[in-house]
């Protein structure tokens, strides 16, 4: 999700409560905040020797300790506010991927990516997952391709096994 499709779904849902599910859909309890926004740029080279670079913008979730201060999620207007503060002193890059850095005392602290939005019990939840690696440049360094074994036979040769 970029920054620019996140600020649309809370613009058309200024009024909905925004909740966030998280590992086998375990949710943020409802009095988190949005307490950061950062902009990393990324330069990147490769095992293959390619160059790359890129944004991504990090919104950090907390949740405060002690009992529940809300039983009510921020609404999209309310976490649309902040980001247009957080424009306004340093304008985001709209097309920037979207990681939401979260963690507590269960779940260690790292950007997730957003794997999805939907309406659910009168809120949007937005369900972010922690981050995968991957070899950027398989041929390169020899790593073999990753084999669909179930729209292949497994007939000798034919790579599955």
């Amino acid at each position: 999700m970029t920054v620019q499709e996140l600020l649309n779904t809370l613009s058309e849902n200024a009024n909905t409560p925004i909740q966030f599910s998280y590992a086998d859909g375990r949710y943020l309890r409802p009095d988190y905040h949005l307490t950061e926004v950062k902009t990393q740029r990324v330069d990147s080279v490769d095992c293959g020797g390619s160059y790359t670079q890129w944004t991504d913008t990090i919104m950090q979730l907390h949740e405060p300790g002690g009992p529940l201060t809300a039983t009510r999620s921020m609404t999209g207007a309310k976490v649309l506010a902040i980001l247009n503060r957080v424009h306004q002193v340093k304008p985001m890059d709209l097309d920037s991927e979207v990681f939401f850095e979260y963690g507590n005392a269960e779940h260690h602290a790292a950007p997730h990516s957003v794997a999805g939005s939907s309406m659910i019990d009168g809120a949007i939840v937005f369900q972010i997952l922690p981050g995968t690696t991957q070899c950027k440049a398989p041929e390169a360094c020899g790593i073999p391709n990753q084999i669909n074994a179930t729209a292949q036979s497994c007939a000798p040769g034919s790579g599955c096994c």
